[in-house]
């Protein structure tokens, strides 16, 4: 079979590596090996890398804020839909929770699936259906799964007539188990299940004239096709990752001085005589010998540190972007302003992506269940801070704090929502909270490579 998604896929597998953290990088060779470097001492260095993963911590703290307010379902819905939305993947998830999971991975990857399934049963009505407890439940699809697609013209409107669902099928015996994959096929109005070699092994019918599946976007480029908004991103935490143990194999080699022993005039190179040195220990030298301590100025140590902190603040100006738009120059005969565009910011239209999937599905839903009316839900969708939104306020702080975006964005968004005082000064704050940092960092340089902080 065709399979449609390998572009973006390519890009995904970057983004799932990165996601999965330290142990995934090494695993897939994402730490470089240096030029001559052996590999007793690549695997040292492999052992005790650490990665900062700043990738899930935008992607999680965006997810936060989005949802510092939670899903309200509009009075007009059915008792039957919201009884559902406490359970509404029929595993014990609230619609709040599953709904966070969706927002996660379309920040992720682009796009993400909501499906919307229904239990096999033999009843026949409605009220039979009542009495089995049967419902409409709710699946999240990742798009890597999401393999092929078909979209038509049926009757001059363009409609989603085939797709197929890449699965897993699990097999179990005793406390064994064992897994394969399989192919779920949905056309307008049957489904089949095909093994991992294409030959069919169950077909069906449901009917419903339509595929219940829906799309939610962060950065749609396609019918059910994305770009990851923060595939760059993820790049630069390996990017990152590498620099780091780059920096780290610097300073073990270089933070402790060398002792060299000369003696003027002598090739002292076949000698193999053992010294302990200690400061508990006396080495006696002859006239025409000398005995110092060797160490390099580590002046490259500090631009390896500013290329870090440069991409630290990268990644976090475009985490940040995510919330507040673009900043546009403005100007007017008197002045010239900053103005942020937040309804064009990514996160702003991610949620409203995620309304509408959610709406629709709920249309799928009661669908499914004999209603003619699904309802509304209200999700939060402007993220500038009002009176009462403390709830908003702590979440943006609590970003901040995690390294998700700058102070002097954080003091753009305070300063935007009139957060501020008049005699605020934002540069100071900012001199105030480096110089803090600084001094943070070169009292742990200090305790960690005593020689390089003199």
């Amino acid at each position: 079979m065709t399979i449609k998604n390998r572009d973006m896929a390519e890009k995904w597998k970057v983004i799932d590596i990165v996601s999965e953290g330290r142990d995934e990088l090494v695993a897939k060779n994402k730490l470089v090996q240096f030029p001559q470097e052996t590999p007793t001492a690549y695997k040292i260095r492999k052992q005790n890398a650490v990665f900062y993963n700043m990738f899930n911590r935008t992607i999680t703290g965006l997810t936060g804020v989005a949802f510092y307010k939670d899903i309200v379902l509009s009075s007009n819905n059915k008792e039957s839909i919201l009884e559902a939305a406490e359970d509404i993947d029929m595993l014990g998830t609230h619609l709040n929770l599953f709904a966070q999971d969706v927002l996660n991975a379309s920040l992720k990857y682009g796009h993400t699936f909501m499906f919307i399934g229904y239990p096999d049963n033999n009843a026949t009505t409605r009220e039979q259906s009542k009495q089995s407890k049967l419902r409409p439940f709710w699946s999240h699809i990742l798009p890597h799964n999401v393999v092929y697609w078909r979209k038509e013209n049926v009757n001059g409107v363009p409609r989603l007539t085939l797709l197929i669902i890449k699965d897993t099928k699990m097999t179990y015996d005793g406390y064994s188990e064992s897994s394969e994959d399989i192919y779920r096929v949905y056309a307008l109005n049957t489904w089949q299940i095909l093994d991992k070699d294409e030959n069919e092994v169950e077909k069906g019918e449901h009917n419903l004239g339509y595929i219940p599946i829906v799309p939610v976007y962060s950065n749609k480029t396609g019918f059910f096709e994305s770009s990851p908004l923060f595939y760059d991103m993820a790049l630069s935490n390996i990017k990152h990752f590498n620099m780091s143990s780059d920096l780290d194999s610097i300073l073990h080699k270089t933070c402790v001085p060398l002792l060299v022993h000369r003696r003027l005039g002598t090739d002292m190179s076949s000698e193999k005589e053992s010294v302990t040195i200690s400061p508990n220990s006396l080495i006696e030298i002859g006239e025409d010998e000398i005995l110092s301590y060797v160490e390099p100025t580590g002046a490259s140590i500090k631009l390896v540190q500013e290329e870090l902190a440069n991409i630290e603040k990268r990644i976090a100006k475009e985490g940040m972007s995510m919330l507040l738009g673009k900043k546009q120059q403005t100007q007017t005969a008197t002045e010239s302003k900053l103005d942020f565009t937040l309804g064009n910011a990514g996160l702003n239209n991610a949620m409203k992506s995620l309304k509408d999937g959610i709406e629709q599905s709920f249309v799928y839903h009661a669908k499914y269940i004999g209603e003619t009316e699904s309802g509304s839900v209200s999700l939060a969708t402007d993220f500038k801070i009002g009176d009462t939104d403390a709830n908003l306020l702590n979440a943006l702080h609590t970003a901040l704090e995690n390294g998700n975006y700058s102070a002097d964005q954080w003091f753009d968004y305070l300063k935007t929502n009139n957060l501020t005082s008049e005699d605020f000064d934002q540069l100071a704050e900012i001199r105030k909270r480096e110089e803090a940092k600084e001094k943070i960092a070169k009292d742990e340089k200090a305790k960690s490579c005593p020689s390089q902080s003199k």
